[in-house]
């Protein structure tokens, strides 16, 4: 029986886990995993039958040998979790229990549910449960070398402290998505990942009459042919997101910032821009999904009427689909309606990089776009010749996606590597801050 970080587990466990754990399996155990991805090829020609297939389900379970490791797989820890929502999604949908599909989905998750957690039975499982079976393994002191979610329980709260400016900032973020027909959920709100660590987008039932959609037409749109094409062809596309979508967790492929992420803004701000006159704040941003971290760093440096407002956040994102168009959509939407100097391209990095910038040097970075070394490397670089002498850089995910030796390895003098162990909220997405220029030795010791 294989073994990782002295666990011993049983194969299908293995199978499902070792692409993370980078577990070796012997040829009985490889036929098990290869049993097993029939079992999730049988769920993605049930997706296509139920609702539109989505990339990470192809991401989360590749033909190769299980223990074949490229860089997509370093994606699986969220894309695992995309398992569970995917099946919520089904039990949803309209005639889900009569497709013979739906069923034999239903009897795998219990196969699988059966091997990951042997003492429950199906009924007593939840779905959000399956996805915090991912070892996480992480290097870092706030959660102890090498802790394992399957072990350990990885809280994300500290109990005995608060932060209510990051609070504020979250409620505020969070409220403005509702009046457009959204909802900010956690799909894993419960131990041994909290509520924080991953945050999700929900479409609800009427947004596509918010929206102007026509739900019969699927996403033909009541606009006239009189607008401007462009505009009119975004508004299709966001439509045919939507009312495919409704009451979806599954819209959006990537999550959220977690709450140790918007803690460690607020306190840049207070302590890099505001410690003694508050400094005009230029962001640029890489990655946007549905729009939240571009949002809080409107909030908190790029606010019309605050104290931020000579601020700037530009954003950069790919929106390869009609439902990452949707978030970008969205974000523009809350951004406009929210007084925000918010600006978001639709490009690549790192060739498009130049194209969504607005001024000519940026203060403050944050990188949260494809999470391998090589795109980390081109975003860095693509972003490098904008920053300003005093700059901070802040690399989402380094951690939890294995990134970290690369890092330590990449980045020299003169900037300087920090790894955010958290105040209030425990950093498990691994966040690491660079920064160079006239700071203080110990100006960021206390994130």
């Amino acid at each position: 029986m294989a073994r990782s970080h002295g666990i011993v587990r049983k194969p299908r466990q293995i199978c499902f886990l070792a692409t993370l754990a980078r577990a070796e399996l012997g040829p009985a155990e490889s036929l098990l995993c290869q049993s097993l991805h029939l079992s999730f090829e049988r769920w993605t020609r049930a997706a296509g039958r139920i609702s539109e297939p989505r990339p990470w389900f192809y991401r989360a379970t590749p033909r190769q040998h299980c223990q074949d490791v490229d860089e997509t797989v370093n994606q699986a820890f969220f894309e695992a979790t995309s398992v569970g929502e995917f099946l919520h999604d089904l039990e949803n949908s309209a005639g889900y229990g009569m497709l013979s599909e739906g069923r034999q989905l239903q009897a795998d998750l219990s196969s699988l549910v059966a091997e990951l957690r042997p003492e429950s039975t199906v009924s007593q499982v939840k779905l959000a449960d399956l996805p915090a079976k991912v070892p996480l393994q992480f290097e870092f002191p706030s959660l102890g070398s090498g802790s394992i979610a399957i072990s350990s329980d990885v809280q994300e709260y500290r109990a005995d402290m608060n932060c209510p400016d990051s609070i504020s900032a979250i409620r505020t973020v969070e409220n403005w998505y509702l009046p457009h027909g959204f909802e900010v959920i956690y799909p894993l709100s419960q131990p041994p990942i909290s509520r924080g660590s991953l945050r999700k987008l929900r479409v609800l039932p009427w947004a596509p009459r918010l929206v102007g959609c026509q739900p019969k037409l699927w996403y033909r749109s009541r606009r006239g042919r009189t607008e401007d094409e462009a505009l009119r062809s975004l508004h299709q596309e966001v439509c045919k997101c939507l009312v495919r979508a409704r009451n979806s967790t599954n819209v959006f492929s990537g999550a959220g910032i977690a709450d140790s992420d918007v803690e460690l803004f607020v306190q840049l701000r207070t302590l890099a821009f505001w410690a003694k006159d508050p400094i005009p704040v230029h962001a640029f941003v890489i990655g946007n999904s549905f729009g939240f971290s571009a949002l809080v760093l409107g909030l908190l440096f790029a606010r019309n009427g605050s104290a931020s407002s000579v601020g700037s956040v530009d954003v950069l994102d790919e929106e390869p689909d009609s439902c990452t168009r949707t978030g970008g959509w969205l974000t523009r939407q809350i951004a406009r309606v929210q007084g925000l100097n918010v600006s978001l391209t639709r490009g690549r990095s790192p060739k498009d990089v130049p194209k969504a910038m607005r001024t000519r040097t940026y203060n403050l970075a944050f990188i949260d776009g494809g999470h391998s070394t090589s795109q980390l490397q081109k975003d860095f670089e693509a972003v490098q010749p904008f920053l300003a002498q005093r700059t901070l850089v802040v690399l989402h995910d380094v951690v939890l996606y294995g990134m970290y030796e690369f890092v330590l390895g990449y980045f020299k003098e003169p900037w300087h590597i920090h790894l955010v162990k958290g105040c209030a909220y425990k950093n498990i997405c691994g966040t690491v801050l660079l920064h160079r220029g006239d700071f203080p030795d110990n100006a960021f010791e206390s994130l």
